[in-house]
């Protein structure tokens, strides 16, 4: 079948022995192939001419031999059973091939439902689906963010290379999970060289369970929901766990090097004040003036209720992901005088500047360092520091308080209520008992408190 289109206008027209007489651009738009089929009427065997359609020729070739290969048995009729001399080859096909050729995969219904699966959704654009629904409810993502590039590994499923976050959830099987698994497990970390850890393979499967279930929200996947399993995957990622080696605390001669610095500007005064309170990286540059507060006796404590998100520097209410902690810290007199000359220039201590960052404020203490003339020890980072400071609560104090200093969890009765900020500052004066040590604030207790 031919489309001629002039001026605008089109007409089809059958390829005929006679030729035809119309101007215009000619375009196939429809192929044709002729076969012989064998139609068995009563005891014998007649042959009928069937035309097959296509788009392309190759389509009609493929119909024509899913025909020849859809014959049910073989014929043992010679040919003079037959009104027209065929060869055996023909003489297979039988009155049951359009039958089974309608209801096979060149069936109309066939293409429907490929073209439905085709429409479906790769397993990446469920992931990133989830994450925006997850970001939309202020959740953190950037976990699963720094996880989607691990949909893009190659692997090898019944002697095909595919990428599991290009695959449609109609194609995914229960292989395709397993194999993944065991290729994170193979693999070699960017940053380190050495193979992923298990935390990171277990957040990269978390990424793929929260794209799973992305399914039961629509109606045209919610089928495929149930046709993978996430259970007993560990097995496939598990290693013998290494020997446990403590981490050594900051040399406090490190530290006072920093103290002796006389050009400190009021940010990285303000950033080496709060990284010897021993809060975490993402929370010292979330810290607002307004979470320093003044007891009745004029002593100072700091109470986080916000962290820095990496990605965007965005200011978030809450401090360890997920979570916000019922902490309220007292400031030695040495913090406090490092805090003082950012102390009204910003709503943070920044004064002005893009928040910081877990990335700036490694950046700004390594600058500190070569200022001073020292390095950190191999395995030792910016974040020891916290490690520090809770080892030598906990040495000068008890656990009890060091515990709750770097976890001050929200107590069961709080969970359930949505305080404002005032109340919540309340419930927090009632729990500094937690963090005193023989009727003294714990923070007496450091080096840095003599300082």
């Amino acid at each position: 079948m031919w489309r001629v289109s002039e001026k605008g206008t089109y007409r089809h027209v059958r390829v005929v022995a006679e030729p035809v007489d119309a101007k215009g651009l000619w375009e196939v738009v429809l192929y044709r192939k002729l076969i012989w089929l064998p139609q068995q009427v009563d005891d014998t065997i007649q042959l009928k001419r069937v035309p097959i359609y296509g788009a392309t020729s190759e389509l009609c070739e493929a119909k024509a031999t899913a025909l020849r290969n859809a014959s049910p048995f073989v014929l043992d009729l010679t040919q003079s059973r037959v009104f027209q001399k065929v060869n055996l080859a023909t003489l297979r096909e039988s009155a049951e091939v359009q039958e089974k050729f309608a209801s096979g995969e060149w069936s109309i219904s066939a293409m429907v439902q490929r073209a439905k699966e085709n429409d479906l959704p790769t397993l990446r654009q469920l992931a990133e689906q989830a994450i925006e629904t997850k970001a939309s409810s202020g959740k953190n993502v950037v976990s699963d963010r720094a996880h989607l590039g691990k949909l893009d590994l190659s692997l090898k499923v019944d002697g095909q290379i595919v990428k599991l976050g290009k695959l449609r959830v109609s194609e995914i099987r229960q292989s395709h999970i397993t194999t993944w698994v065991r290729t994170l497990a193979s693999v070699n970390s960017k940053r380190t060289g050495k193979p992923l850890g298990e935390h990171s393979i277990e957040l990269a499967i978390a990424l793929v369970k929260l794209a799973w279930s992305q399914l039961t929200l629509d109606e045209n996947t919610v089928q495929y929901a149930d046709s993978l399993t996430f259970a007993n995957l560990r097995k496939l990622y598990e290693r013998e766990v290494d020997p446990f080696i403590p981490i050594e605390p900051v040399d406090l001669v490190l530290l006072e090097s920093i103290r002796e610095l006389k050009d400190l500007t009021p940010v990285e005064a303000a950033a080496f004040a709060l990284l010897l309170q021993g809060l975490r990286m993402n929370e010292v540059g979330a810290i607002r003036w307004e979470d320093i507060v003044v007891d009745e006796q004029g002593r100072q404590w700091v109470e986080p209720v916000g962290s820095i998100s990496k990605a965007g520097r965005i200011w978030r209410p809450r401090t360890k992901i997920g979570v916000r902690e019922n902490r309220s810290l007292p400031l030695t007199s040495f913090q406090v005088r490092l805090l003082e000359p950012a102390r009204g220039c910003h709503q943070s201590f920044a004064c002005g500047e893009p928040l910081l960052d877990t990335d700036s404020l490694r950046r700004l203490f390594e600058g500190l360092l070569v200022r001073a003339g020292k390095a950190l020890p191999e395995k030792q980072f910016v974040r020891t520091i916290r490690h520090t400071v809770l080892t030598l609560l906990a040495d000068r104090t008890d656990d009890d308080v060091a515990d709750y200093w770097g976890h001050g969890k929200l107590p069961s009765t709080m969970v359930g209520k949505r305080y404002n900020l005032a109340e919540m500052r309340q419930k927090r004066r009632q729990r500094r008992k937690n963090v005193t040590f023989a009727d003294t604030p714990a923070c007496d207790y450091l080096p840095w408190a003599q300082w």
